[in-house]
């Protein structure tokens, strides 16, 4: 396997272990998630697998990405199920 490939596989297991979270309700529609490098420690995942999923997970609208302000779980609207609208500030 290539390191490209286990990168690859271990973003497969960051990603499962997000999906789980916010089904579980651990991560709501709006909850902030945790850093890449606090998530990476948790996992016991490296970084770069963490990234990449977590640019998957952008990429598919499930999660929503701010420079300097932390990355989101989407909401979805009710009409629009599947498309994600960013989280309101309070």
């Amino acid at each position: 396997m290539t390191g490209s490939q286990d990168v690859r596989k271990r973003g497969d297991q960051v990603r499962h272990s997000l999906v789980r979270m916010v089904e579980s309700g651990a991560y709501p529609p709006g909850a902030k998630l945790p850093t890449e490098r606090a998530l990476a420690e948790q996992l016991a995942l490296p970084r770069s697998a963490v990234r990449d999923a977590l640019a998957g997970l952008e990429a598919e609208g499930a999660i929503i990405r701010r420079v300097g302000s932390g990355t989101f779980v989407a909401r979805l609207s009710g009409a629009h199920r599947g498309r994600a609208t960013p989280a309101r500030r309070h």
